[in-house]
């Protein structure tokens, strides 16, 4: 689970930090026009968080958030991979790799299981802890991909496709140990 947590920045990064600059660096938006596709991708996650409880009621949560990190996984690989094929396109798999945040209370949950009552509370802290410390690394981690990929000579496509590159390879190094975690009860 910790793996997850930590890869849950790697899609919230870019709608509190890179999803702007990216924007307006590979598609000229002016800062009306990002507002805007920062506003349908924070209603697409409000949206789908208000969708986690209905979906708990047909799947386990372990199941969703596997469905839901293998999703963001494909969107930022797509992203890396046609990082200025089109902005509405574009817009749609930053509002899909943003929501990956509405798993943390699955994982959770999941948590819950795992831990010992008595220390359930510590525990939660703990791995509320690497959600925070996967924000820092991811934001600290793309500054040093978008400076390093910038000086190299890459343009803003290739500068955002190395770091939705980063993006994906974080979403599937935290998939695959997550297929192995307990399921909650």
């Amino acid at each position: 689970m910790i793996p997850a947590l930590l890869a849950l920045a790697a899609g919230i990064t870019f709608r509190n930090a890179w999803g702007g600059p990216y924007l307006a660096d590979v598609f000229g938006l002016d800062a009306v026009a990002r507002g805007e596709v920062m506003t349908f991708a924070t209603l697409c996650g409000l949206v789908s968080a208000f969708l986690v409880p209905l979906m708990v009621r047909r799947w386990n949560p372990k199941s969703i958030a596997t469905a839901w990190l293998a999703a963001s996984f494909l969107a930022a690989a797509a992203l890396a991979l046609l990082p200025a094929a089109n902005v509405l396109f574009s817009a749609a798999l930053i509002a899909l790799l943003f929501t990956i945040g509405n798993i943390h209370p699955l994982l959770m949950a999941q948590g819950r299981n795992v831990l010992p009552p008595e220390a359930r509370g510590r525990g939660f802290g703990v791995l509320n802890s690497f959600a925070f410390l996967g924000y820092a690394i991811a934001s600290a981690g793309f500054g040093w991909i978008a400076e390093t990929a910038s000086g190299a000579g890459h343009a803003p496509p290739g500068v955002f496709a190395w770091i939705f590159a980063a993006a994906a390879v974080a979403l599937l190094a935290a998939l695959v140990p997550y297929l192995r975690s307990p399921r909650p009860s």
